[in-house]
């Protein structure tokens, strides 16, 4: 997505380690261009804020994006209901660490209900009235009782994000992709037991 990526970066085809080879080999034997990439970086990192990412998911999840299968859960008061898929706090995950920020912003306009893998231990600070957690795999069931408005999905390049992977293949939502490629997950999963060929 060149338009993300802007000037301070260069793309390269995440299942060609040649191509990938080349990109690198530029930037490291190539001064002009290496100097260009280290001015560019900091100007395409200033696009990017937290209100900047919690106003793009509210658009996202405004009222005219609601299909006819969704609709508000009749327990979420006047705030519609959202289920929320991320790696959360205590996992040692950047996504874990921005998603708390994303929630803080999240929870002034919606109902949140937190889904997380199986055995998962819930920071303190999320066991309180601001959030519901539940292990993943009750989701479905949830999901046809609550009618949420919309699912929130955080996906990145890690095994902390299987149980995303899986539930976003049997329902659609709103996806932020962390990393432009998920070849270290792909990779991963194909080491799993049971995990189907593809």
């Amino acid at each position: 997505q060149p338009e993300v990526v802007g000037n301070a970066g260069l793309l390269a085809q995440s299942n060609d380690p040649a191509d990938i080879a080349r990109q690198l080999e530029r930037i490291l034997t190539d001064p002009v261009e290496s100097t260009r990439l280290r001015r560019a970086a900091p100007l395409q990192a200033a696009e990017f804020s937290w209100s900047k990412t919690a106003e793009l998911a509210l658009t996202a999840l405004s009222p005219k994006h609601k299909t006819s299968r969704q609709r508000n859960s009749p327990s979420s008061g006047d705030r519609p209901r959202i289920a929320f898929f991320a790696p959360l706090p205590p996992k040692q995950s950047g996504i874990a660490d921005y998603s708390m920020k994303l929630l803080n912003e999240l929870k002034k306009h919606y109902s949140i209900d937190l889904y997380h893998e199986p055995g998962y231990e819930p920071e303190p600070g999320l066991a309180h009235g601001d959030f519901a957690c539940r292990d993943y795999r009750l989701f479905e069931r949830f999901d046809h009782a609550v009618q949420y408005h919309e699912v929130v999905y955080q996906m990145g390049n890690s095994s902390y994000h299987r149980f995303i992977y899986e539930t976003l293949q049997r329902r659609g939502g709103v996806v932020t992709l962390h990393d432009f490629a998920l070849a270290g997950f792909q990779y991963w999963m194909g080491q799993q037991a049971g995990t189907p060929g593809e």
